[in-house]
Formats: C-alpha cells, structure tokens, sequence
C-alpha cells in the first residue's frame, strides 16, 4: 500500500490515505501521490503540484490579551504573597496574613496596646502597637503598589498588539511601562506618599 493525497472539485486539499491501485483498480482522478508542502494551510492542486493558498491562522489577539492578563495577575499575586520587610525582618503577606494583619491593627486603633504576631520564622510574640503598626502601613502601601502596577499593565496590555503581548511580563522594578503609563503611574502613586516604582 502506498500513501495518497485526494483533493476535492475544487483542487483544494481533502484527505490523506494508504491505498494500493493499479490493474482492476485504477487511482482515482482526484488523488495524487505527491504529498503537499509542509506546513500546510489550505493546499490546491492544480493538476501537476501543490500551490498554497493560504497561509497561518491570523491570532486571536483577544485570547493572547486574556492569557497574558491572567499570567500578569498571577505574577501579581505572587509579589503581594512575598510581602514585606519591616524592622530588618520579612513578613508574609498571603490573603490568610493581611487578614490578620487588618484585624489586629483595627484591635490597636480600638485602643489595644500589644498584639500577637510574629516575623516569618519565628515565635509568636506580643508586639507593640508602635512596633506591629508600621507593619499594616507597609502591607498597605505594598499592595497598593503592586496593585496600582498591575492595573497599568493590563491596560498595556488592552492596547498591545498580538505581537508585541509576549514582550510584556511583570517586572518586580516596576521600570517596563511604556512612558504615558508610566508618568500616570507615578503621578498616582505621588498621591498617596509613594514612589512611581521599584522596591
């Protein structure tokens, strides 16, 4: 048996096959044993060769948007969870930790003196309320940041072509944005006491 190409009434590409012909049984008119060029699109025959009619499949710019949106997110995400460093120790900043964090700093503004928490690794202690609050102020401004950042991407990406999507990715510097956005960035964030990016 021998490999064979059919096409259909217009010459365009249809099928491949094994067949065996020859004798009682003769190769059909719509088939050839000449196989068509590789990669293929939409292949027709006209009656000695293949010629390509077509070419690859114009990219879904809106699927491509979508995707790199929820790598951006993730990435995001994953920043916050990092968290911060306060008083030379590092502290977790996963949804659990800024829940306690905002439940224990709303029991110091209601007049709470001490709280416990504890830095990464280590014991569970009473911290102060001048020692635990700088903590909640630096998740806050952490996650404002990192939020205020990822907005300005996706809007990067939003107006971003499909070829220009996989140059964008989550830059912990905060220094990829394209100028406008950039300049919007740090005007917002000069507003709330903030630099326009950079850890």
């Amino acid at each position: 048996m021998d490999y064979y190409f059919r096409f259909d009434e217009n010459g365009y590409f249809a099928e491949d096959f094994y067949a065996s012909y020859g004798g009682e049984n003769p190769q059909p008119p719509d088939v050839t044993d000449v196989p068509p060029p590789q990669p293929m699109y939409k292949v027709r025959w006209d009656g000695e060769r293949w010629v390509e009619t077509g070419g690859p499949p114009e990219p879904d710019t809106d699927a491509l948007r979508r995707a790199k949106k929820d790598e951006i997110g993730a990435a995001c995400n994953a920043a916050i969870y990092a968290g911060v460093e306060v008083g030379g120790r590092s502290y977790s900043l996963t949804i659990y930790d800024q829940t306690e964090i905002d439940k224990l700093a709303k029991l110091i503004e209601d007049g709470m003196t001490h709280v416990p928490y504890h830095a990464d690794g280590e014991l569970c202690r009473p911290y102060p309320a001048d020692e635990f609050m700088p903590i909640a102020e630096a998740k806050d401004a952490h996650i404002l940041l990192h939020r205020t950042y990822c907005n300005h991407v996706n809007r990067w990406i939003d107006r971003a072509g499909a070829g220009e999507l996989g140059g964008i990715h989550y830059d912990p510097a905060m220094r990829n944005l394209p100028v406008d956005l950039a300049a919007n960035m740090a005007s917002l964030l000069s507003m709330f006491g903030q630099g326009g990016g950079g850890e």
